[in-house]
């Protein structure tokens, strides 16, 4: 990697974000799953909901992760096959939020008429979850320009 230094902030804001992506979905996988077991049989549909949803978070932590150690890597093949795959899995997580924000904004309303709040919330988060893309697209696209 002679386009970017291991020492520079590039670098390390390109290693640190899929480390906080995934440490976040991680966290907020394993308290669905301990939430959706702790449910009594009033709310089994949710419950159901949060079980599954719960493994599918665990699974973008791992390879939140895995995108981590690939960025982290020293040839441009391995920073940019971890750019990729933080990439889809950010694609993923975006188009989930906002699927949650427009049903949740359904569900609010009671069905009369739907409100925004919810999805402005998840708007808002999907935003700062592709900014964090912005490093590792950074460092991918130096890496591969130096190697040149």
């Amino acid at each position: 990697m002679s386009g970017v230094r291991r020492s520079s902030w590039l670098w390390r804001s390109a290693v640190a974000a899929p480390l906080a992506k995934g440490v976040l979905c991680g966290v907020v996988g394993v308290a669905a799953l301990a939430l959706s077991l702790s449910n009594d049989g009033h709310e089994a549909l949710l419950g159901t909901l949060l079980f599954s949803s719960s493994f599918a978070l665990m699974g973008a932590s791992a390879g939140y992760l895995a995108a981590a150690f690939l960025v982290g890597g020293t040839g441009p093949g391995w920073v940019g096959a971890g750019a990729l795959l933080d990439g889809m899995l950010t694609f993923v997580i975006v188009l989930a939020l906002i699927w949650v924000g427009l049903i949740s904004g359904l569900e609010v309303a009671g069905g009369y008429e739907a409100a925004l709040g919810p999805l402005a919330i998840a708007i808002a988060i999907a935003v700062i979850w592709m900014a964090a893309l912005i490093p590792v697209a950074a460092v991918s696209v130096r890496t591969r320009r130096s190697s040149r």
